[in-house]
């Protein structure tokens, strides 16, 4: 019964992202995976699910995700984090930036789960022109705060997707933390990154709606900041677009 509880929460989650701006655009999608080999957990093999909103308004941008994990014991945990940010460049209808920058945000980052974690992000975000190569590509900066625990620490971020072919993607993300004061990430040696490679099988099959398969590996250096502790994980991914 707990386990419905926790996908019921993640329906309305989804449905509560709708309507709340008036959007420049919107996209929402769903996502299963499935990996192995993870790190400070009893579960060595575990599925997530995954409801993931990201859309465009008239001064900035939003970003959320809920997940649940398959984590201890066939127990789901859930999680999630919401990252509102405002655009320079549309409050003053100019481009805030130089060379390749062509926007400037003030981003935030607000993380909790079940476990009573709970992590804070301000800082500055910058979108780059290089379209040649990417669909988009984004870099962050940011002061990082975890509740509870002593100290504070600077991280820096990367995010991007390449257009392999018209049906393929793959995506890059990178979050480092080069200098810190905090116990939470290990004095600065705590290192994430996950590469993903996406088919649309949906548009190959049946045009109206975009199916994604997929594959990914990510590595997690000393994660959640407890030395020597190395996770590599490589998963599938079902992804589906609403």
């Amino acid at each position: 019964m707990n386990k419905i509880k926790k996908l019921v929460l993640l329906i309305f989650s989804i449905l509560y992202s709708f309507n709340i701006y008036a959007f420049n655009w919107d996209k929402t999608y769903i996502q299963s995976s499935y990996g192995g080999d993870y790190k400070i957990t009893t579960k060595k093999s575990r599925g997530t699910f995954t409801i993931s909103d990201s859309s465009s308004w008239k001064f900035g941008e939003n970003y959320f995700f809920i997940e649940a994990a398959d984590f201890v014991h066939d127990e789901l945990l859930l999680y999630g984090e919401f990252d509102p940010s405002l655009s320079l460049g549309k409050i003053f209808n100019t481009k805030v930036g130089a060379g390749p920058i062509v926007d400037t945000l003030i981003t935030t980052r607000f993380y909790a789960d079940e476990l009573n974690a709970r992590e804070t992000d301000y800082g500055l975000m910058w979108y780059w022109d290089f379209h040649r190569i990417f669909q988009y590509v984004s870099t962050k900066i940011v002061y990082r705060k975890v509740l509870n625990v002593p100290g504070n620490a600077v991280g820096l971020q990367l995010n991007s997707q390449i257009n392999i072919h018209k049906y393929i993607f793959s995506t890059i993300f990178v979050d480092w933390t080069p200098k810190s004061q905090s116990l939470a990430h290990n004095r600065g040696k705590n290192l994430f990154g996950r590469i993903e490679l996406f088919g649309d099988v949906g548009s190959i099959i049946y045009r109206p709606y975009h199916i994604y398969l997929g594959c990914g590996f990510s590595y997690w250096r000393n994660k959640l900041g407890v030395q020597g502790t190395h996770e590599r994980v490589l998963y599938g991914v079902i992804r589906f677009y609403i």
